[in-house]
């Protein structure tokens, strides 16, 4: 659980950043493989786990649920980036997903990009 922080606080950034909205759909009745489907160890927060310790990447920070991770990137480059690099882990997660899903529908992955110009946001 976050920490939670007393008093007031909002959010600043310089300059232009990105709202990455990422979640999953998946068969309850088959829980255990739709988890496999979705990468298990090596899925999300594994890729996470990896971002945070490679700033350089350009994820600024995430908040998690069950099934939707909000995440803040620096840049569209910076996420597009990490996506297509074979030597970050969502490629090779990516792939493993289709063998394993293919099209039988059985677990999706979603996701929504937005690109916040600078100022034209509000967070208290």
């Amino acid at each position: 659980m976050a920490e939670i922080k007393r008093g007031r606080w909002t959010a600043q950034i310089e300059g232009d950043f990105v709202v990455f909205l990422i979640g999953s759909r998946f068969d309850f009745f088959h829980l255990i493989r739709s988890l496999g489907d979705l990468g298990g160890r090596r899925g999300m927060f594994h890729m996470l786990d990896y971002l945070l310790q490679h700033p350089e990447k350009g994820l600024l920070g995430y908040e998690g649920g069950l099934k939707t991770i909000v995440q803040y990137w620096r840049s569209f480059d910076h996420l597009e980036a990490f996506a297509k690099n074979q030597d970050d882990p969502h490629l090779e997660a990516w792939r493993n997903y289709w063998r394993r899903v293919g099209k039988s529908g059985r677990t999706g992955i979603w996701h929504e990009t937005y690109v916040v110009h600078a100022g034209e946001y509000e967070a208290i």
